[in-house]
């Protein structure tokens, strides 16, 4: 799938008995009900990845069937599933979706080389590329249609865009990158995304104005925001050295810059992974076994509610709407991905 978009990494780290003095220690909630939980799969999937969730309920992701090929689908708030490819392509990947139903992702043409589509809410389908790319992978969408992500040059350096709903296009690099890979984007037009420097991730955040800032929370190896709400507040998760391993953290930056650090009350690693307008976070943590689960609750004050869909052996959320409905996907005891939504 080359580089791909808003994909969870997980970082293991070992055991530790004390956090940082600025860490944020959040105690679990009651665990949500399974019966708020429901699973689901597109027909014929045989892996099935949802990756975010409007305000209305409908769900955007993509699945493999049974002859390993990526279909894109939409899920209605209803149950109805529709699934959609990109006319030739060998793969297609739906990521984000807007309030109005309008999805972005990428598709792979008969070469492997990935390019952009956005698709509204009727169906139609528009494909795009940056001139002389080797890959465009978008990542997020805002309520306007203005979409976000990252293209591959030549040499195979990362650098960002941002495509109005209109078309048009525009490209940007953090001063200094060796990469520049933005995530998400804000209905203001404020983006958050990671650059890389000597294999080394830091956050960047991207103004309406095209103002970059650069930032790390302290003692940062690796930082990875990965959602911006609409009052330009940051989250994500970062890895820090501890013993003889690295730990992941969560995050939130606040629009003056204070970054907070929290992490699950008992987990060896936690990970934000989407932001609602509510201040709600989602994501997942890893126990003391390594297992992981999912969570959501205010960031980065807490109390956070761990919940797993019945049967799930890993559980990984990765969108979060307004209403704080989150989707994901889970594992079962035969190692099969299906994907859920979670209705408070």
């Amino acid at each position: 799938m080359g580089a791909a978009v808003r994909s969870f990494r997980r970082r293991i780290g070992l055991p530790v008995a004390a956090r940082l003095a600025s860490l944020a220690c959040l105690v679990l909630g009651s665990p949500a009900a399974a019966s708020s939980i429901i699973a689901f799969d597109p027909s014929g999937s045989v892996a099935t990845y949802p990756y975010a969730i409007n305000s209305s309920g409908a769900v955007s992701g993509y699945y493999t069937d049974g002859a390993g090929v990526a279909r894109g689908f939409v899920r209605a708030h209803s149950g109805k599933i529709s699934s959609f490819s990109v006319s030739g392509s060998t793969g297609t990947i739906a990521d984000g979706i807007d309030d109005d139903g309008t999805i972005a992702g990428q598709y792979a043409d008969s070469k492997g080389i990935f390019h952009g589509f956005v698709r509204t809410n009727t169906g139609q389908i528009t494909t795009f590329s940056i001139p002389r790319a080797t890959g465009t992978y978008p990542a997020g969408i805002n309520d306007n249609g203005t979409t976000t992500g990252y293209y591959a040059d030549a040499n195979v350096i990362a650098h960002g865009f941002v495509r109005a709903a209109s078309g048009k296009l525009a490209v940007f690099n953090v001063s200094g990158a060796a990469g520049t890979y933005p995530f998400a984007i804000s209905d203001n037009g404020v983006i958050a995304g990671s650059y890389a420097v000597q294999g080394v991730s830091h956050g960047f955040m991207r103004t309406a104005h095209r103002a970059i800032t650069t930032y790390d929370p302290t003692g940062s190896i690796d930082t990875e925001p990965l959602a911006v709400n609409s009052s330009g507040i940051v989250a994500g998760y970062y890895v820090f050295p501890s013993g003889s391993g690295n730990v992941a953290n969560g995050f939130v930056r606040a629009t003056d810059g204070t970054i907070t650090n929290f992490y699950v009350s008992g987990a060896d690693d936690t990970y934000a992974q989407d932001l609602n307008d509510n201040g709600i976070v989602t994501g997942t943590y890893y126990d003391s076994s390594m297992e992981p689960h999912g969570y959501y609750g205010p960031a980065p004050a807490g109390p956070f509610t761990s919940f797993d869909p019945n049967g799930s052996t890993a559980t990984f959320p990765f969108g979060i709407n307004a209403s704080g409905a989150i989707t994901g996907y889970w594992y079962d005891s035969n190692n099969k991905v299906h994907g859920f939504v979670l209705n408070p």
